[in-house]
């Protein structure tokens, strides 16, 4: 152990100290003129500043032992320090395991008395180590996100939801990256049936392009016109689209779901045999609405399109509507 003292206002030592930088000797200096026990950290394997997280502990007579080992970077002593000046149990996260960063969530998570073995975790970085211990402090079930498989900003948007008293679970799944929970969570918001895009399938692009078209179903009599061309030329590739829509129609007009419409395969032979040429002229929006019922509950429409294609392939005379 190396020995040093001051004398004449200069630190002496038992060896020679030009092993020591500048910044470790003031270090040393500062230390014996506060009359602390340098020998703690009057080693060459310190940095300055690691000497000087040991030194400000020593000031405040803190446990440095807990931290005083080259093996944590300064950062890391400093947060175990902050930890000690406030009497938390350090030893929850005095592991050289932590990075200064997870050290500090765990930290800030005892100072509110929260439950940090939750995420006390080093498979958790610190940026989910964050998302955590905010959802623990809105008192939120952090039990559905806090996983690691979540990155911090998938958290967030779970985080986000729970706040909001959604329901969650159409969106929090690993395989849905950030703006896909974005644009779930949106749906949610407004009210609209996710179940029509909540598929890992579907890019962020095409969510909101369903999302936005579930959501201005309602605004006037030709964008419903504009509604019923889509489903009608979707349903083909995508049946599961096409009836969830129809049902959030449904949900929102207040229809009955088992109500039949006896004449809505005329209505559709013949928007399907026009080539779709539909404006609200031509088609009333009653029998738009007849024509949804009856593709949601009563008629293959994919396979009455392509037998109704197939069959009309050859006639080139074109057909006008007789509504």
């Amino acid at each position: 152990m190396i020995k040093v003292w001051l004398e004449n206002n200069e630190v002496k030592g038992d060896t020679d100290l030009s092993i020591f930088n500048d910044a470790q000797m003031n270090e040393i200096r500062l230390g014996l003129t506060r009359n602390l026990d340098v020998s703690i950290y009057v080693k060459l394997e310190y940095t300055w500043e690691q000497m000087e997280e040991i030194r400000l502990g020593l000031e405040d007579c803190l446990n440095v032992k807990l931290y005083a080992k080259a093996e944590y970077h300064w950062a890391q002593m400093k947060e175990i320090r902050l930890g000690l000046m406030k009497n938390l149990d350090v030893t929850l996260y005095a592991n050289p395991e932590y990075n200064q960063y997870q050290m500090e969530e765990i930290r800030l998570g005892l100072m509110k008395n929260l439950d940090v073995s939750i995420y006390a975790k080093p498979e958790y970085n610190g940026d989910q180590m964050e998302a955590i211990r905010l959802g623990l402090m809105q008192n939120l079930d952090v039990s559905v996100y806090a996983k690691p498989e979540y990155t911090r900003n998938q958290m967030g948007v779970i985080c986000i939801g729970l706040m909001k008293n959604l329901d969650v679970s159409s969106y929090a799944k690993p395989e849905y990256n950030q703006s896909q929970m974005e644009e779930i969570l949106a749906g949610l918001e407004a009210g609209l049936d996710v179940s029509a895009y909540a598929k890992p399938e579907y890019d962020c692009i095409q969510m909101k392009e369903i999302r936005l078209g579930l959501a201005n179903a309602f605004t006037n009599d030709d964008k419903l016109v504009e509604l019923c061309k889509e489903v009608l030329q979707r349903t083909a590739s995508d049946n599961s689209y096409a009836k969830s829509l129809l049902l959030q129609i449904c949900k929102r007009l207040n229809w009955d779901i088992n109500k039949r419409y006896n004449d809505a395969e005329k209505i559709l032979s013949q928007i399907v045999s026009t080539g779709l040429h539909i404006t609200s002229e031509t088609v009333s929006k009653s029998d738009i609405f007849e024509l949804m019922f009856h593709l949601l509950t009563d008629l293959d429409f994919v396979d009455f399109v392509h037998n109704y294609r197939d069959q009309s392939a050859s006639d080139n005379t074109p057909k006008k509507m007789d509504l």
